[in-house]
């Protein structure tokens, strides 16, 4: 057994493994957040601003955003919010209410390149271990 551990090709070989989990660790999400396009087209119209908020969620780590419509503003717009969420990575999901509930939504996806949205993860995985 001892004649192994001389073997040039056993620590390359566990040297790559060790790479590929810590690259997998910081590269690959653990989960989907609750900002995306399959959480998006969940939300039905004439929902109330709670439903919506259980499912989105109102203070889980996402930018929430209310903007309400004052009497100066286009008659379209009067008497109705517009409530928005946005994760880390610049996904966006904003939905219109009126009195009845939900009236329209909206998905916006993030601009941000593939290899940006991977600087950030990493950024906030590094930060995590850290805490």
């Amino acid at each position: 057994m001892r004649w192994l551990l001389k073997r040039w090709w056993l620590w390359a070989g566990a040297g790559f493994m060790l790479v590929a989990i810590c690259a997998g660790y910081l590269l690959i999400p653990v989960g989907e957040g609750r900002i995306s396009k399959a959480t998006y087209n969940k939300i039905r119209l004439g929902w109330t601003p709670k439903q919506v908020g259980d499912l989105l969620g109102l203070m889980d780590g996402t930018q929430t955003t209310l903007v309400c419509g004052p009497p100066y503003m286009p008659s379209e717009i009067v008497g109705k919010c517009w409530l928005s969420w946005e994760d880390e990575d610049g996904n966006e999901i904003g939905v219109a209410f009126d009195s009845n509930g939900v009236i329209n939504k909206n998905f916006t996806p993030t601009n941000l390149t593939f290899f940006e949205v991977k600087k950030r993860r990493i950024e906030r995985r590094i930060r995590a271990l850290w805490r």
